[in-house]
């Protein structure tokens, strides 16, 4: 049996949240809760792509970054490190991915919107709200609110 070189990263990130978790039962229980839930999401769907890649080749891939220069990658994580910093994980990530979405993968406007209502959704709805796990607000969230 051949291993694909993607099956041996799905692998390491299957060990890796094995690692997290591991890692998160030693934290008290409020620290421990985003990253035992982020590293059971991570298992189970590291496990279901090992289960997929064992019956089918690996699908061909829509979003090419071949051709794409170094400096322009780089660029584009500097971009989102300093989004990040600045307005947070909440109002950072959901720009970044739409936007990301709609350069790269060559969405129409309107979805890659929807993409970031959905993620935005998402991080406020479930992770701040619903599970009471307090996300970096930035340094401008942080500054408005004094």
């Amino acid at each position: 049996m051949t291993i694909r070189e993607h099956s041996v990263v799905n692998l390491a990130l299957l060990l890796a949240a094995v690692l997290f978790i591991f890692l998160a039962s030693g934290l008290t229980r409020t620290a421990a809760t985003l990253p035992a839930i982020v590293a059971a999401i991570t298992m189970v769907l590291a496990a279901a792509q090992l289960a997929l890649d064992r019956r089918k080749p690996p699908p061909v891939e829509t979003i090419r970054l071949e051709g794409v220069p170094e400096r322009f990658l780089t660029l584009t994580l500097a971009g989102l490190l300093v989004a990040l910093y600045v307005a947070g994980f909440v109002i950072a990530l959901p720009i970044f991915a739409g936007l990301f979405w709609r350069w790269r993968a060559g969405a129409s406007w309107t979805k890659a919107a929807a993409l970031a209502a959905i993620l935005f959704a998402l991080l406020y709805g479930v992770i701040t709200v619903l599970l009471r796990v307090d996300l970096y607000p930035g340094v401008l969230l942080q500054w408005l609110s004094r």
